[in-house]
């Protein structure tokens, strides 16, 4: 029984180690102190330095009763924490929306934003482009905002008039009213859109979805399909075959925000083109400090897919380490009905990373003029 409870010990403090390891690289000094304390009641190396020092020994029940005191005060800490914002601080928050505002004032061609008031909070919009030309709605990888389509957007105004729709719930200037009120499904996305260009006016639009831009895309095909003339889907998530490991990495790096686990992280997701890295490297960076408010992507059924009946391009990056295997991808998207499967070379934020392929794909699958 001895050697069990020396066995149990280490095991338990070796996992509140690691907790209390990434509650101070957090900034959550104090719980990472109360762990700390676990810790010290637990380890039996501790115990045996107090009694070779004072010749007392703390009886085992008691040690383990001031263990499971810590990490239950620990855990009462975090329960009574009241969240009212995705980002981690406010510093976060201003830092993000500096980066943005700098990204923006390259936006290549004359733009006007606006914000628009929804059931979920309000929206914010690029719009681009001429007046009295079709309308396409550009929606975003997960957390990389409205901005990120500025190397697509200047051939993409020859032609249309495009709106860069920034997700709520995730970084970027789009706001939700309640953090606890937001579109938990694919429905409730596409119900969000509706109300979306029913404010701009907007009654049918071509749509490009990067990430999981491509998700919401493909749910809106399914649920308003009379909204949509045809879509493009960049690295669409929904076609993978399974998500886990994008949300272990990016929680991993989130619970511990060391540079070389981020840079990690960031390699393993986007390559390591020079180019892509400088645009997204220091957004991506703030991103592990984010909490997004959202329903993740999650593989799409065969009979979702097969409800897609509007005209669609999927563009695959043969680089991409998101998608995963990519005949499972090609095979999960022949689903949809008459779709074109493109590969080319490039990682996930192919549009960001190949913008002059992308951009000529899209202009020709829309049959730009």
């Amino acid at each position: 029984m001895a050697i069990v409870g020396i066995i149990l010990s280490w095991l338990f403090s070796v996992l509140l180690g690691v907790l209390a390891l990434s509650m101070f690289l957090t900034g959550n000094t104090m719980r990472g102190v109360l762990l700390v304390v676990a810790i010290l009641l637990l380890l039996p190396p501790i115990q045996t330095l107090i009694k070779n020092q004072t010749g007392k020994i703390i009886p085992p029940l008691v040690r383990v009763a001031g263990a499971v005191a810590m990490v239950g005060i620990f855990g009462w800490m975090m329960s009574r924490e009241e969240i009212t914002s995705i980002y981690f601080t406010p510093q976060v928050q201003s830092e993000m929306m500096a980066i943005y505002d700098a990204k923006l004032a390259q936006w290549p061609t004359p733009y006007e934003t606006r914000y628009l008031e929804t059931s979920y909070g309000k929206v914010h919009v690029i719009i681009s482009g001429p007046q009295d030309a079709l309308s396409v709605l550009l929606l975003n990888a997960g957390q990389m905002a409205g901005w990120s389509w500025m190397t697509n957007v200047k051939a993409l105004n020859e032609y249309y008039r495009t709106y860069a729709i920034d997700t709520i719930g995730e970084p970027g200037k789009s706001e939700l009213s309640d953090i606890k009120h937001f579109p938990k499904n694919g429905a409730e996305w596409s119900e969000l859109l509706v109300e979306i260009t029913d404010e701009l006016g907007v009654e049918k639009a071509f749509v490009v979805g990067a990430s999981n831009g491509g998700f919401l895309a493909l749910n809106y095909a399914i649920h308003y399909p009379e909204r949509i003339e045809k879509i493009v889907l960049l690295g669409s998530m929904g076609l993978t075959p399974s998500t886990n490991e994008n949300i272990l990495r990016i929680t991993f790096s989130q619970m511990f925000p060391l540079k070389w686990v981020q840079d990690n992280t960031i390699r393993w997701s986007f390559g390591d083109d020079p180019e892509l890295r400088a645009q997204i490297d220091e957004w991506f960076r703030l991103v592990f400090q984010t909490r997004p408010k959202e329903s993740p992507p999650i593989t799409m059924q065969t009979e979702e897919l097969q409800q897609v009946k509007v005209p669609t391009l999927a563009v695959i990056g043969t680089e991409d380490q998101l998608m995963g295997d990519l005949e499972s991808v090609r095979a999960l998207a022949s689903n949809v009905p008459g779709i074109e499967i493109v590969e080319i070379e490039a990682s996930h934020l192919m549009g960001m990373e190949e913008p002059e392929t992308c951009n000529q794909l899209i202009l020709e699958f829309f049959g730009a003029p």
